[in-house]
């Protein structure tokens, strides 16, 4: 009895896993600790900037105030808050992937996820630019075509600004995933409304232009939603199914070379038949794996 005790003292119970949790990541808590410095030093360097932006959303304004003239610098900053919206976008899907497919982060590096994800995103808004750029450049003029692209950047600024939030309660306070979807579509509802309504204000100009633009907007604003939905879900399922083969291909080839390190053995080496030396293998671990590179690997 002593025996038995002292051999599972020495030897221990194996552990139960913890699951993975976005909460418990440092690199998330770093990623949402540097948006929040930057949201701080954009909003210390460039407030006034900022709020004439949203006047001039709301009032439809054609030209901004005299008082408020952009810089350079304020150009960059608000680049930084349109990457700020993507960083912050993509620890959202990725917290919400994380709960409809836990057994995603166990086949693929959660940082990896993350960085596909902001990736995505990126990808996406830039391909909205110079979609709406090259409708733009045919359809109307030069100078609609800038104020929607301004417009369009404004949303994004402020859409960063009502992410955060909205990160921090999904990655630390552990909403529900209902809580989660409805949230998420309160806001992506309110950006497209503000669209539409920034869109009829630039290109409407009678009843039956505003029930083409809302077919435009449906085409445009609603349904790439759809098709991005369903490509992250194709590009989860590819990197689950690429992360799987390369496991393979590593199992399958230190299963090789511990078998080719065994050929030499002793027991290879000796008089025995083959159908012998593969049973006395088979205490090893590696027998039906040597019946098949008997043949194939080593020659």
């Amino acid at each position: 009895m002593i025996g038995l005790l002292m051999a599972w003292a020495v030897v221990g119970m194996e552990g139960i896993p913890i699951p993975y949790s976005p909460r418990m990541d440092d690199g998330i808590t770093v990623v949402l600790l540097c948006c929040f410095f930057l949201s701080a030093y954009v909003l210390s360097r460039s407030r006034k900037f900022l709020l004439q932006l949203v006047k001039d959303f709301l009032l439809h304004r054609e030209r901004t105030s005299i008082f408020a003239t952009s810089t350079a610098a304020d150009m960059r900053y608000l680049l930084l808050l349109i990457l700020q919206t993507c960083i912050l976008a993509g620890v959202c899907i990725f917290s919400y992937f994380n709960d409809i497919q836990p057994e995603l982060v166990r086949h693929v590096s959660p940082g990896l996820l993350l960085g596909i994800y902001i990736g995505v995103c990126l990808f996406y808004l830039c391909l909205k630019w110079m979609l709406y750029s090259f409708l733009g450049w045919i359809f109307f003029d030069e100078s609609v075509t800038t104020l929607w692209l301004e417009s369009y950047s404004t949303l994004l600024y402020y859409l960063g600004f009502a992410l955060f939030p909205f990160a921090l309660f999904v990655v630390y306070f552990d909403l529900s995933l209902q809580l989660t979807i409805i949230i998420g579509l309160i806001l992506a509802f309110f950006a497209k409304i503000l669209m539409l309504y920034k869109w009829l204000k630039l290109f409407c100009n009678n009843l039956y232009g505003g029930l083409l633009l809302i077919v435009y907007f449906c085409a445009l604003e609603i349904m790439p939603c759809f098709v991005l939905y369903q490509g992250v879900m194709q590009l989860n399922s590819t990197c689950v199914a690429a992360e799987t083969g390369i496991r393979e291909i590593s199992l399958l080839r230190h299963r090789r070379e511990v078998w080719c390190e065994n050929r030499f053995s002793p027991i290879y080496q000796s008089g025995e038949p083959f159908s012998e030396r593969v049973q006395t293998t088979e205490n090893f671990g590696i027998g039906s794996y040597c019946r098949y590179f008997y043949f194939a690997s080593c020659y």
